[in-house]
C-alpha cells in the first residue's frame, strides 16, 4: 500500500469514527429516533468500516428495542409471579411490587408470592408490611423460615426481635 493510500485510508477511519462519535452522542442523550437516524446514514456511508458496524447494529438495535417497545401482557398467576422476580432482581422495586401484588391476589394461599413481597416490601423500606407477608408464608410453609434466615436481603434483620419470632424453626 502507497504512502498516499495509507494516508488516506487512515483520513477516511477517522472521519468515519468523528460520525460514529457523533451518533453516539445523539444515543447518550436519549433521542433515539435521532440515534437511529445518524446511525442508519452512518451504515450507508461507512460499510467498509467493518469494527464500527457491529456496533452500529447493535445500537440500532437498542433505538429500535426504546423506541418500539414490547409490551408484555402478563396473565397467570406465573407469569405475574415470574416477572415480578425480573423486576425485583433489576431493582424496579415498584414494578415488582405491583406485580408480586397481582399474582398475590391470583392465588393467596401462595407462599412463594408472599415470600417474594416479604423481600420487596423489605427492600423499599417497609418493614411492617414486609413482616407481615414474611409471616403469611412461613405459616403457609415452614421452608420459608429457613429460606428467609438465608436470605442476603434479609441479613439487616437477623438481630430484629420479630423477624427471629417469625423465622424460628421449629
Amino acid at each position: 500500500m502507497t504512502a498516499e493510500k495509507t494516508k488516506t485510508r487512515k483520513d477516511e477511519y477517522e472521519k468515519a469514527l468523528a460520525a460514529y462519535g457523533q451518533s453516539m452522542k445523539i444515543f447518550h442523550k436519549g433521542d433515539f429516533a435521532k440515534a437511529q437516524e445518524s446511525l442508519t446514514a452512518f451504515m450507508k456511508k461507512y460499510p467498509e468500516e467493518r469494527e464500527l458496524m457491529d456496533r452500529v447494529r447493535i445500537y440500532l438495535s437498542i433505538c429500535e428495542s426504546r423506541l418500539h417497545p414490547v409490551k408484555i401482557s402478563h396473565k397467570s398467576f406465573e407469569e405475574h409471579y415470574l416477572w415480578g422476580l425480573v423486576y425485583l432482581n433489576r431493582k424496579d422495586f415498584e414494578q415488582a411490587h405491583k406485580l408480586l401484588h397481582i399474582a398475590h391476589g391470583q392465588d393467596p394461599k401462595s407462599g412463594k408470592a408472599l415470600y417474594a413481597l416479604a423481600i420487596v416490601n423489605h427492600l423499599m423500606g417497609r418493614e411492617s408490611e414486609g413482616m407481615d407477608f414474611l409471616e403469611k408464608a412461613v405459616g403457609l410453609d415452614s421452608e420459608f423460615a429457613v429460606l428467609a434466615r438465608n436470605e442476603s436481603d434479609f441479613e439487616s434483620l437477623l438481630k430484629d426481635q420479630r423477624f427471629n419470632q417469625i423465622t424460628q424453626v421449629q
